[in-house]
């Protein structure tokens, strides 16, 4: 799980310390958050179902072959990923439909969703632009 963060933000990191090019597209910057977000959601979600199924295995030892069936298992498994795309696709969607009022490239190599919220600038009419 953790190689999955790694693949998400190292090659754009790779290619900026050998190109010299320090900035992210918009779109880059897109697909970047939305993997980085799909992965962190499911491995909090994950750990959280191995913590049920180790605290079954050992106060529920007698129990833990019809607590956790096949069918449990699989809902554990699909769960976390299922979960963890709806999460990322939700925040992903949103943060990219505000409107920005500068350049959309990035002068970063990681993206995360906290940055983004941190320059409004409010317009005369009732929508709020957002800069980088």
């Amino acid at each position: 799980m953790d190689l999955m963060y790694i693949s998400s933000t190292v090659p754009k990191m790779a290619i900026n310390f050998l190109s010299g090019q320090k900035s992210i597209s918009f779109l880059g910057c897109g697909v970047q958050m939305f993997f980085f977000l799909t992965m962190a959601g499911s491995e909090g979600l994950i750990l959280a179902s191995m913590a049920y199924d180790r605290f079954v295995a050992i106060c529920h030892p007698l129990h833990y072959p019809t607590r956790m069936s096949k069918s449990m298992c699989l809902k554990m498994i699909l769960g976390p990923w299922t979960l963890g795309f709806v999460n990322s696709v939700a925040h992903t969607f949103y943060i990219f439909h505000l409107p920005y009022c500068r350049s959309r490239a990035i002068n970063h190599f990681f993206v995360t969703s906290q940055p983004w919220f941190l320059w409004p600038v409010w317009t005369p009419g009732s929508m709020s632009t957002w800069c980088l």
